[in-house]
């Protein structure tokens, strides 16, 4: 699913940083984090992997601060969440079957998908279920395993992994993000949302946790709640109220597989 959201107009003073794809977002962020000066970032077209927080330093009058996140004029820009399954190799017992190191932390198991075919992966019980029915994965010690839709080996690309929790968490007022598309962002089902907001003094002086997504336009601004200007699809939770639920996934396709042996975890 591709989230585009867009915000109001904010004019800001000072000069531009300019972010190609090819740099890095972990390092974006600690300029943000150090440097006031920057008081708007303009994103280049492309592909931007991974997500980006949005911080600043403590003790900043940021009513005085305001920064705007935009992508370039009529440039095409998405951050994705996802990473490219690969370093795997063929299973040394199962024919069709492949396997990856992989290190489960705890929570939710990884999403896997093949974006050609609009296929999701079923999570499945162990290496035998993943063996016998396609499109499916699993994870057995320190190795996930999983078998393609069409039971050949993918060529880099073929199949992702949900990755990244969200595109950019805000944790500072006077944000405006503006033309950002973003995908793939599923790590966690209730949780994974493109932008991700999280300011002190949102609605009567309490902190609060915004998340909006779908197509519309939305104003962030501190002392009062985020306010959809267009109708869309969102997931809008503040304080205890939630109103227009919808998490979010990949286009509506192809139906996933129904494995019929014994689901997992």
């Amino acid at each position: 699913m591709v989230v585009w959201l867009f915000t109001a107009t904010v004019i800001s003073a000072g000069d531009p940083l300019h972010v190609k794809p090819t740099e890095s977002l972990s390092n974006l962020r600690e300029r943000l984090a150090n440097d006031t000066s920057i008081t708007e970032v303009i994103f280049e077209k492309g592909v931007y992997s991974g997500g980006l927080h949005v911080s600043g330093p403590k003790a900043t009058d940021f009513s005085q601060r305001s920064l705007v996140i935009r992508a370039a004029d009529g440039a095409k820009v998405v951050f994705d969440g996802a990473r490219v399954v690969e370093q795997f190799q063929p299973h040394e017992k199962l024919p069709g079957v492949f396997h990856l190191d992989y290190e489960h932390r705890g929570g939710e198991y990884p999403k896997l998908w093949e974006p050609g075919t609009r296929m999701r992966y079923r999570l499945v019980a162990d290496s035998e279920a993943v063996a016998r029915f396609p499109a499916t994965y699993t994870v057995e010690g320190q190795r996930l395993l999983f078998h393609t839709s069409d039971g050949q080996t993918p060529r880099r690309g073929d199949v992702l992994m949900s990755a990244e929790d969200c595109g950019i968490f805000i944790n500072r007022p006077y944000v405006t993000v503006r033309g950002i598309a973003f995908q793939n962002y599923l790590a966690r089902d209730k949780y994974s949302t493109g932008i991700d907001l999280r300011v002190d003094q949102l609605h009567q002086g309490h902190r609060q946790l915004q998340r909006i997504q779908g197509t519309g336009e939305a104003l962030r601004q501190p002392g009062r709640m985020a306010r959809v200007l267009r109708s869309g699809p969102a997931y809008h939770l503040c304080g205890p109220a939630v109103s227009r639920h919808r998490r979010s996934r990949l286009p509506s396709g192809p139906e996933e597989s129904q494995p019929r042996g014994r689901r997992g975890r």
